[in-house]
């Protein structure tokens, strides 16, 4: 029974040390991704992050499709200068329904909805449209009241129409809003730019239509929010449903690097009811970072254990989101008893460097230590430490 425990001591990190066989099951339910360690770039972990949750069909449109949108706007400037005015604004129009789709992350994606509406608004003008022209403008000025057309790009007619139908008039109407959330504490992107936290005050909103994003650890929240001119001041108050506490728990639980009975004694709280859980932590590597996988049946067991290397530049993120995806899916090999003393993160502190073992049972390598006496140095990247010694 030691030869597959043998081969994963001695299999390399850019192999990857796992357990389990790849089957198909019942699916189990995703916490979240944290970050193990301090120095991890946030602008790293979202990205891994909007890659996690498409893959696993949680959300269908984020940053990756920014190229796509750029070159669909780009498509609608060649139809324009061609003459075809039906073509582009029907191209247009598309987009927009795409940007504005709850489905599409709120954050770059309204710079390119906002210069849409610019296009649109110029090319409905040019159609002789001018109602729906001025609809186009006004909402681009709701979203973008500092950023006017640019002479250089647009015709003085444009710019003239834009002033007198929807700048002058809009901009007397600035309503302030006072934004609150459940829970408080939320991070506040509105129209794309982000602003603070929850709650907040946003002291000048030009009436219209504003894209609202919240985010909260793992959890979301996005909303169409509607400004009227009728008062100065107004309120909105938000709810961040996509939220677990449990879940959030759980991983500032994990973050805290104490090992699995405190993490234990949160997945069994009789709050929730669920067959298993996973989860994956983010943590750095020699060669770049490693996205580590833990799983756990309803008892708090650990029931499988993955580790992925992942490249500085992410240029490997896809192939290591199709092995998370796998992980989902696979049946784990049962642990027995006594297999499941786990420590999280960086190894304790003590006298001696710890077996990092990931993926291994404290049984499986107390009794390869003996015949192998491989050691893994404690300074090296942060992981999943298998204790011989059963410390917590």
């Amino acid at each position: 029974m030691f030869v597959p425990v043998l081969a994963l001591l001695l299999a390399t990190p850019e192999a990857g040390l796992e357990i389990g066989q790849l089957q198909q099951s019942e699916a189990i339910r995703f916490v979240g991704l944290t970050a193990l360690d301090a120095g991890i770039d946030p602008r790293v972990q979202r990205r891994i992050t909007e890659g996690l949750y498409r893959h696993l069909g949680l959300r269908s449109h984020d940053v990756s499709n920014l190229d796509a949108w750029t070159a669909k706007l780009r498509q609608s400037e060649d139809l324009y200068r061609r003459g075809e005015t039906t073509q582009a604004i029907e191209t247009l129009r598309q987009l927009q329904i795409i940007l504005a789709s709850n489905e599409t992350v709120w954050k770059e994606s309204v710079d390119l909805l906002a210069e849409g509406l610019l296009l649109q608004g110029r090319t409905l003008l040019h159609a002789g449209q001018n109602e729906e022209a001025k609809a186009a403008f006004s909402w681009y000025f709701s979203l973008r009241p500092h950023e006017p057309p640019d002479p250089a790009r647009y015709r003085p007619q444009v710019i003239s129409f834009y002033e007198n139908n929807v700048m002058i008039p809009l901009a007397q109407n600035q309503v302030a809003l006072e934004l609150i959330s459940v829970p408080a504490g939320l991070s506040v992107w509105l129209n794309g730019k982000r602003l603070g936290a929850t709650p907040i005050t946003i002291p000048a909103l030009i009436p219209g239509k504003h894209f609202l994003r919240l985010e909260g650890g793992m959890a979301t929240h996005q909303e169409m929010i509607e400004i009227h001119p009728s008062k100065p001041r107004q309120q909105h108050r938000a709810l961040l449903e996509g939220q677990n506490p449990r879940f959030e728990k759980i991983l500032a639980t994990w973050r805290q690097q104490l090992g699995l009975a405190p993490l234990a004694s949160i997945i069994t709280e009789p709050t929730d009811t669920m067959s298993s859980l996973w989860m994956a932590g983010l943590a750095s590597g020699a060669d770049g970072l490693l996205l580590h996988l833990v799983h756990f049946d309803a008892a708090a067991n650990l029931v499988d254990l993955q580790s992925l290397p992942l490249n500085g530049d992410l240029s490997n993120l896809n192939t290591v989101l199709e092995n998370t995806t796998q992980f989902t899916q696979r049946t784990p090999v049962p642990l027995e008893p006594g297999m499941e003393t786990l420590v999280f993160g960086r190894a304790p502190a003590r006298s001696r460097p710890p077996w990092m073992l990931m993926g291994l049972t404290a049984t499986a390598v107390a009794a390869v230590v003996v015949g192998v006496g491989l050691l893994a140095s404690s300074s090296e990247s942060s992981g999943i430490y298998v204790d011989p010694r059963g410390l917590q």
